[in-house]
């Protein structure tokens, strides 16, 4: 995830062997620094606050799923949860003025869009009605820069919607309207920053896959070694 001012970029790696947390500056050559390290196996970063201050982490938790944590970006002291519910939950974008955050939740019994009080959790207010995608432990939503709108993709993987949002302390959501429509089977997306275009992987073919059993791979393995 890109910090808000794109000078750097934070990831998570396992390579001491549960996911750890990293920062890299993208300046320069120096090596990536960590960021968050701990001995619960996966978790990822989901989005940067705009003020810079803090990332949203997604993580699974034992005991309740998937759940949202909260982390200063300057990383001297521990997470704190911010959605914990027994369903999955996933992180994604605080709003431009950090007073909410958007995030899906399977509670429902399928993935919908949320808004939340952010930084410090709260009040919760539905915003997608038939259902919201999220991927690598992210929801798939974007704000427009003035806060006034919210992006997601839909559950089916292949509509794009538009809530309109009036912000404030009395937060109200409207009708999300389906503005667009992408190929099916997308992996993975993300929007530009002005908002005005996307950037979607989807698989070179489409179709059921194949399974291939090797027998007696132990035996191949010893005539290499020879």
């Amino acid at each position: 995830m890109w910090s808000p001012d794109s000078t750097r970029v934070v990831f998570a790696a396992d390579r001491d062997g549960p996911q750890d947390l990293f920062v890299k500056r993208v300046a320069d050559g120096a090596p990536e620094q960590p960021l968050y390290r701990s001995s619960v196996p996966f978790k990822g970063p989901s989005s940067w606050s705009s003020d810079g201050h803090w990332i949203v982490v997604t993580q699974l938790d034992p005991s309740t799923s998937q759940n949202v944590w909260l982390l200063p970006a300057a990383g001297k002291s521990e997470m704190t949860p911010l959605v914990r519910t027994p369903a999955r939950d996933k992180g994604g974008p605080p709003s431009p003025d950090g007073r909410w955050l958007a995030y899906v939740s399977e509670d429902t019994g399928r993935y919908e869009l949320y808004l939340q009080s952010f930084p410090e959790p709260g009040r919760r207010v539905p915003v997608s009605q038939g259902g919201a995608s999220s991927q690598q432990g992210a929801a798939l939503a974007w704000w427009t820069h003035d806060g006034r709108q919210l992006l997601f993709l839909g559950g089916d993987m292949s509509s794009l919607w538009r809530a309109d949002v009036e912000p404030g302390d009395t937060l109200r959501i409207g009708t999300p309207r389906r503005i667009a429509t992408f190929p099916p089977n997308i992996m993975w997306m993300d929007a530009t920053p002005d908002r005005q275009r996307f950037l979607a992987i989807t698989p070179e073919r489409t179709g059921p896959g194949s399974l291939t059993i090797v027998q007696n791979w132990r035996a191949a393995l010893r005539q290499i070694g020879r």
